[in-house]
């Protein structure tokens, strides 16, 4: 198994060590995950505007599940870190994790769209 180390940055070289060549599934999770993740980022920006605690709690675990099928482990640990501080009610932290995690998620996309793209090829 990989080293799932989260501070360990997200590249085509980190995903071509947990996914060998010829994996037939991973094409099609990346592509799921490029098709839905705009979506749970916009909503999860509509929930931090509206001050939905228990509906940021629920899209961050919707993301830690996404983030994790493409092995984007320090997305995944964001997401996390989210989705317990809506649990706990920690409202002042929500705002900072939110803005890494889309930072994060940003990086993620474009890794994805180059792995993607080097496998239409």
């Amino acid at each position: 198994m990989t080293n799932r180390d989260d501070q360990v940055p997200y590249s085509l070289e980190s995903i071509r060590r947990e996914f060998p060549e010829g994996d037939e599934i991973f094409p099609q999770i990346i592509r799921i995950f490029l098709d839905e993740i705009s979506g749970k980022m916009d909503r999860l920006a509509e929930a931090n505007r509206t001050v939905d605690i228990a509906g940021i709690g629920k899209i961050a675990h919707s993301l830690a599940n996404s983030t994790g099928a493409v092995r984007a482990y320090a997305a995944l640990e964001l997401s996390r870190a989210l989705e317990r501080k809506a649990r706990l009610g920690e409202s002042a932290a929500i705002g900072p994790i939110i803005a890494q995690l889309s930072r994060e998620i940003a990086e993620v996309i474009t890794v994805l769209e180059q792995y993607q793209a080097g496998e239409d090829k």
